[in-house]
This record gives C-alpha cells, structure tokens and sequence, in this order.
C-alpha cells in the first residue's frame, strides 16, 4: 500500500474512524497531481472531469471503479478533489494512481471569523482612500450585490447553492458584505462608513453553503482562489476564513497541534502562491486567543496573517497569538478588528445600527481578526496604487505579495507587544505611502523573536491501517468560553442537532456520526465534547437532556472566570425549570 506513504496522518485517522463505524460515508480528499495542465477547470462535474483527468494521468475508470465522485479540477495547479466512499478508499486504495500523486490529503473544514457583534459606535478614524482600478476577491459567504455602497463587478457560487435561485450568490450570512465594505465601501448612503479603499471593485466568491451549516472546505477555498485569479484578475484575496492547526491523534488525547512540513493543503495554498506572485494573499489570524492558535491558512507563509487591536491599539482579547507551528512569528501584522461598521446584507438577520446613524438599516457592526483583515486589504489596495506610480513598480511582473509584505514590516508601528502577538505592529498607511515615494530600496526583512515551544507529534509514514481501540470525540473549539457537556449516547443525536452543528464542518459531524453508531452498538456510554458557550443556546425545557455539565478551565484566571460565570447561569435555568415544575 505504497500510497499511504502519500498520505496526510490526519486523513489516514479519520479514514480509520469512519471505516469502522460508517463505512459507507463518504469523504472528500484532495490529491495534488505531478502533472499540470492548463485550462482545466471543473466544479462539480462529472462527465467533463472524467475526461479531464485523464490529461492529469488519473485513469477515469479507475475513480468510476471507486465510485468516486468530482468535486474540483484545477489542472493549472495540478489539484483535484474527489469524493469517495471511505470502504472503497481502504479495501481499494491508491495503488494505481500513487506514482502520479505528490500528496493526498483532506478538505478540510474552514469557518468565517466573527467574535461577538456589538451593538455600538466605533469612533476611531480610519485612513480612507481610492481603490478604484483595483480589483479584490473576497472569498467568504457571499456579498450582497444590491447594496449601493458596493461595487461587486463580479460574482460566483461554488456552493450547493448554486442550484437554488433563492440562495445562488445570496449572503445570508452576512459575514461577506460586512468584509466587502471595510474594504472597499463607497460610503454612498452614509460618508461616514467609507471603506478603507472606497470604489474598489469586489469580486465575490461565496464558499459557505447556507445549506450546509455553515462551514466549507479547502478544495472549494483553493478553487474560488484561483478562479478569482485566472478568470478576473484580482490584484488582492481577502481571506476572514480558516481552521485551527490540529489534526487528529489518536494516541494523544484527541486534536493536537502536528508538524505540517508536508501537508497537502499547505502544499495547495504554496502552488497558488509560486504560479500567482502577482497577487497578494491576507487572511485573518484566528479568534482563539491562545499562544499557537494562528489558524489556518494565515499560519502558511504563503499568506499575510492579520492579528486584530481595539480601538484604543491594544491587542483584542480574541485575536490569536503565533508563533507557527514551525516557529515562525505570526501573526504579520495588527489592524482594527473590534466593533467595526460597516455594511449590513439585505439577505442576512443582522441586527441594524442604532438609529443615530443615517441608513442605519444598511449597516451592522462586528469584531473579529475578520474585520482586521480587509483593513489590511484595504491599505494594501492603496499601497498598489501607489506603487504603480514608480516606474519599477508600474507593472504586475514583479512579486508584489513580498513587497507589500515588507512595506507592512519596515513601516508598521511597534505597540509594545510581543512579536508573537502583533508580528511587525500596528499597521500605518501614511508612513507606507511615504516609504514609496521616498524611492528607497525596500529591503526584505525578518520578524524575529523567542518563539515559544510547543510539543509538537510528528507525523511518521503510514504503511498500514490500524483500526482504532477508543475514539475519542471531534471537536472544535472557536470561542475563548467552552464548557464540557457529558450526556448519555440516547440523548446525543438529538444534543448534537441542537447545539453542535453550528460549530463544526462536515468533516466534524461524519466523526462524530461514527462516534454515535459505535457507542449505540456498545450499550450506553458516556460522550463528552466541548462546545463554545457562545454558541449554545440552552431553553429551559432542554435542560434535561443534559446530564452533566463541567467547566472546562485552564489556569487562565479569566477563562476560568468567565466559565465558571456561565455555569452558574446554566445552573440557574436549572433552578427556575424546577420551580416552574414545582409550580
């Protein structure tokens, strides 16, 4: 089985998971070809993928054979994403095919970056400029092309929403439009909300399915990547997505940070970057807080990581700290990222501005390292303008991603923070633009700094499947506040339909499925998994179904504070189900 050498170690787990409870489920793996071809690209369709795999090297018969299905070619990239029954991928395997395969790994879940929305009047000024001429793609849930503060020239759906008039291109979410105007809104029906790049033109591509939970995957970011690239020419990617770096072990108490010297999804994002110097590629850090938790693909060095600060330049207590998982400083760079206005989807439920603000209805307020990022986008959009002006820069032939990045670097302002907390600083577009029409050289340069350690698992090569003794709950942790819920496996599917789907992607559920079917069959036990309080939604008569509840603390005074704060809350819904049952 020599292609499980090729292998992802967190693939080869969740193959192993799902073989020995849903055999029958399918999974979606991305494989990244030796052979490139031009012009090949494909979303969702089978007859033309079939043929095009065949110019890949992939024998067509062969994935019919595995009753695989086609979900992306990017044949430029030499990228393909298949999905494909887990028994078919174990008893058959990659054999055949493994001498054309670099890597094989999974699309793994991404999620939209949103700290909590507050209700208020962001009073900072923010530099605002012109971004007409340049064109950004904003990856995410879809921008509301109705909305007169927006330009969105173009748009595009790579979800299952596609198929639905009602939902194809619609940001219901809301996430997307609120990104889109930082950027680039013309502060048409209030000036004061003006992006940062006011009247730059906003490619739209949705990747999260309202059909879907919520969550999407990295063949899908990867294709709507290089489609903004190649078919529209965006100067710029915005990127508020990402996943946390941890892969499953099952040998190590569940989801632990692993070397990723090697995977595939890395290896994706490292050959748009090579083919696409042109283009600069920002995404947001992570909202998780800790030391470690830069999220992926912000962690990749093929990405500009931006951190989040309030508006008074102190770090936000959500933004996510480096270093990387190999040691480097990340994040890159800090920019505003809390109680940010901006503009608000007419397809969304997101709460209006106060009525003290003109329009109020078009606007919505949120925080969050999404927020942060297409600040960063915005200066970006300004700087390249700018750079256009010098005649050494006023082509697109030159790497303009590393020299945004180290005019970000010589120019940002130090906020006293640890270069694992704000990378260079706080970002300064004035001093930016200075830096260009001073005419100076502008030298690469290195963050540097004492990374911390981590205790890494290193990946081994994989030679044959072992099935696994215990399993040991998916979970996903987006907030700074979780608790721990054991219940009873009779009860868990209807918990997990309540108060887990919002939390975790496709991939997620599949495990935990597993996790279902194996417990039912043993008799009743014990499951336990974290979930973000402030997804929870607890009502008094669900309170039953709950037959434990534990703090999940650290020695983070503040977390164990805020824990402890929301078991007490809990317990008293308990107290008032019981004297409502009294009475």
């Amino acid at each position: 089985m020599k292609w499980l050498k090729k292998l992802d170690p967190s693939a080869y787990n969740v193959i192993t998971v799902l073989h020995e409870s849903i055999p029958n489920e399918y999974l979606e793996l991305i494989f990244l070809t030796k052979k490139y071809k031009k012009g090949l690209f494909n979303l969702r369709n089978q007859e033309e993928g079939l043929k095009e795999l065949e110019q890949l090297n992939i024998p067509s018969k062969y994935i019919l054979d595995l009753n695989g299905k086609i979900r992306t070619i990017i044949g430029e990239l030499g990228i393909i994403s298949l999905s494909i029954p887990v028994n078919n991928i174990v008893n058959d395997g990659f054999d055949i095919i493994a001498d054309k395969l670099e890597k094989i790994g999974l699309a793994n879940d991404s999620f939209t970056f949103l700290n909590s929305s507050k209700k208020i009047i962001m009073d900072e000024k923010i530099e605002m400029g012109d971004g007409t001429g340049i064109k950004v793609g904003v990856v995410d849930t879809g921008v509301d092309y109705t909305h007169q503060d927006l330009n969105v020239s173009a748009q595009f759906d790579v979800t299952i929403d596609s198929n639905y008039p009602n939902l194809e291109n619609k940001d219901v979410a809301g996430h997307g439009t609120h990104v889109a105007g930082i950027i680039a809104g013309k502060g048409k029906i209030n000036n004061d909300l003006k992006g940062v790049a006011a009247g730059a033109d906003v490619i739209s591509a949705k990747v999260f399915s309202n059909l879907k939970g919520g969550g999407t995957n990295d063949d899908y970011i990867i294709y709507a990547i290089t489609k903004c690239i190649t078919d529209y020419e965006v100067d710029i990617i915005n990127l508020s997505i990402g996943s946390l770096p941890c892969e499953y072990n099952p040998k190590s108490e569940g989801f632990k940070q692993v070397s990723f010297e090697d995977s595939s999804i890395m290896i994706s994002y490292n050959r748009i970057r090579q083919n696409f110097p042109q283009v600069v590629m920002i995404a947001a850090a992570g909202n998780n807080y800790d030391y470690g938790t830069i999220n992926i693909p912000g962690e990749y060095e093929s990405f500009i990581a931006a951190g989040s600060v309030t508006k008074e330049n102190i770090l936000a207590n959500y933004s996510s700290k480096g270093p990387a998982r190999d040691g480097r400083i990340k994040p890159d760079i800090v920019a505003p990222g809390s109680s940010i206005n901006s503009t608000r989807s007419s397809f969304s439920i997101l709460p209006y501005l106060n009525n003290n603000f003109k329009g109020n209805e078009y606007y919505t307020c949120m925080s969050g390292t999404s927020m942060a990022t297409p600040h960063v986008v915005g200066i970006t959009a300004i700087l390249l303008k700018e750079l256009a002006k010098q005649q050494k820069y006023s082509g697109k032939d030159f790497d303009r991603h590393e020299l945004i990045k180290h005019i970000l670097y010589h120019t940002a302002v130090d906020l006293g923070l640890e270069t694992i907390e704000q990378g260079a600083g706080l970002v300064n577009l004035p001093s930016a633009i200075d830096l260009i029409k001073s005419g100076k050289e502008i030298e690469p340069i290195k963050l540097t700094s004492l990374p911390l350690q981590f205790k890494r698992i290193e990946p081994k090569a994989i030679t044959e499947f072992e099935p696994f003794k215990t399993i040991i709950p998916y979970s996903r942790d987006l907030s700074d506040k979780t608790i721990e819920i054991s219940t009873l496996a009779k009860n868990m599917k209807e918990i997990q339909e309540k108060y887990i789907l919002g939390s975790i992607g496709s991939i997620g559920k599949k495990l935990q499925k597993a996790v279902l079917n194996k417990e039912t069959q043993q008799g009743l036990a014990t499951f336990r998994y974290n979930i973000p309080i402030n997804r929870l939604q607890i009502e008094l008569q669900d309170i039953k179904e709950l037959e434990e509840i534990h703090v999940n603390y650290s020695q983070n005074d503040r977390l164990f504070k805020a824990m402890t704060n929301a078991l007490s809350i809990i317990e008293e819904l308990k107290a008032d189900r019981n004297q409502l049952i009294e009475n």
